[in-house]
């Protein structure tokens, strides 16, 4: 049997069952959590990572985002790009565009309709490239324009391309991209690769080989289809989405430097809201208005990677940077780094060319003494000499101490409201999550 859903004006076509499962899922609450889930079949792990790419691509339906764009970081083997695809399966494939591209690759294509761009290990040494990405980035709400010159018959002509509004680019990389004018705008976020998660992933899959579980990976099962055809119901038609409680949100003095993080957190917010729509209330204007809830999730997903977010750094050269701003009075040699944080001489190099591109240290010559290994035959001791190698220091000229600790939360006037109060009553049934 035939069903048709009419939902935004559009109706759509399914298998009875089917339907009746997508609307299910649309219209309960948890919508995010039941994608979340979808994809931990294939991903073990990375539940924000996977929670965060989801709500990224969301935003080709949020008509009045700023633009949340993600750089995924790990090392090679870590399951960075893995973790991406995996998440990524669950869209329509028709919006979904993964492959490396030239600098005026994106705008040939000449598409009406927003994608989602995913650039595995992207090369930030071209320069081109960086110009393209940075228009697009700049431009969320609007088209980014580039103008050619192409041959028509015997002469050329002026044409103007266009790359959509609300297109979405994700990146992944080992290290962050370094370009700052293009790292203020992302979201670095590392994926999870401690001991217990690869032994975690080891596990999957010899219960994947052995046949204990499922090899789902690749598999457009009933699960996956409902997570499309609900990913095309809730972004196709882009709506507007108010939070109404934004004056009373609590955001740590020491965040407001870079006043596009705030932008990030907010859009966070709606987007949780584009995800639960068919749960959320209308204003007179037919906006959306974000709950608390939504103001909940999105500071579970937001507050573990604030640190991040706010020095705009993977996590290895914000380790670098943690270990020299602890020690801000004193400078250190390439090889005195390689010892203290125990990685080799070529990440750590890496890691200074990102703090340099940013600002955040020093290179200058330092004073060393270094053993010659000779012996004065005379005293019977060791003869130093002093050299001048290349030493690095923290730029700044304080200790800063916790710059990360200020929860974000809401006023005391806004938790003393009574709809607040309710809505804390009910919470603990609120949040269960979506088998």
């Amino acid at each position: 049997m035939i069903t048709t859903l009419t939902i935004n004006n559009v109706d759509r076509t399914f298998e009875s069952k089917l339907a009746e499962k997508i609307d299910n899922v649309i219209r309960k609450p948890h919508v995010l959590d039941y994608f979340t889930g979808t994809t931990a079949r294939t991903v073990v792990g990375n539940r924000l990572a996977i929670r965060l790419i989801l709500l990224v691509c969301a935003q080709r339906g949020l008509k009045n985002g700023s633009g949340v764009y993600l750089e995924i970081n790990g090392g090679s083997g870590d399951g960075k790009s893995y973790t991406v695809r995996q998440t990524l399966w669950l869209l329509p494939e028709e919006l979904v565009e993964d492959s490396s591209m030239t600098a005026r690759a994106i705008f040939n294509e000449n598409v009406t309709e927003p994608k989602i761009y995913y650039i595995d290990d992207f090369n930030s040494q071209n320069d081109d490239i960086k110009a393209t990405l940075k228009s697009i980035l700049t431009n969320f709400r609007r088209n980014t324009k580039h103008k050619v010159s192409e041959k028509i018959g015997g002469g050329y002509i002026t044409v103007t391309k266009y790359v959509p509004a609300r297109t979405i680019i994700i990146f992944s990389a080992v290290d962050s991209i370094g370009d700052v004018q293009i790292m203020n705008r992302l979201i670095p976020l590392p994926v999870e690769a401690d001991d217990s998660i690869k032994r975690l992933q080891h596990d999957y899959q010899n219960d994947v080989a052995s046949g204990r579980l499922s090899d789902l990976d690749g598999v457009a099962d009933e699960r996956v289809t409902i997570c499309r055809e609900v990913f095309r119901i809730l972004t196709d038609r882009p709506v507007e989405v108010l939070v109404p409680y934004a004056s009373e949100i609590i955001w740590p003095e020491k965040e407001f430097k870079n006043t596009r993080n705030y932008n990030v957190f907010l859009d966070l917010i709606k987007l949780c809201t584009v995800f639960e729509q068919y749960n959320r209330q209308l204003d007179e204007q037919g906006r959306l208005l974000a709950t608390y809830d939504d103001f909940v999730t999105a500071v579970e997903i937001y507050s573990p990677r604030r640190e991040m977010q706010t020095t705009k750094l993977s996590e290895g050269p914000n380790r670098l940077l943690k270990f020299l701003m602890i020690n801000y009075k004193e400078d250190y040699t390439a090889a005195e780094l390689v010892e203290r944080l125990k990685v080799s001489q070529a990440t750590i190099y890496r890691w200074l060319e990102i703090l340099k591109e940013m600002s955040s240290v020093v290179e200058d010559k330092g004073a060393r003494q270094v053993d010659t290994g000779d012996v004065d035959s005379f005293t019977g001791k060791h003869v130093f000499k002093v050299t001048t190698p290349n030493v690095y220091r923290y730029a700044g000229d304080m200790l800063k101490t916790n710059l990360f600790d200020s929860p974000i939360q809401l006023s005391d006037r806004e938790r003393k409201k009574p709809e607040y109060k309710a809505w804390m009553e009910t919470l603990q049934q609120w949040r269960q999550p979506v088998k």
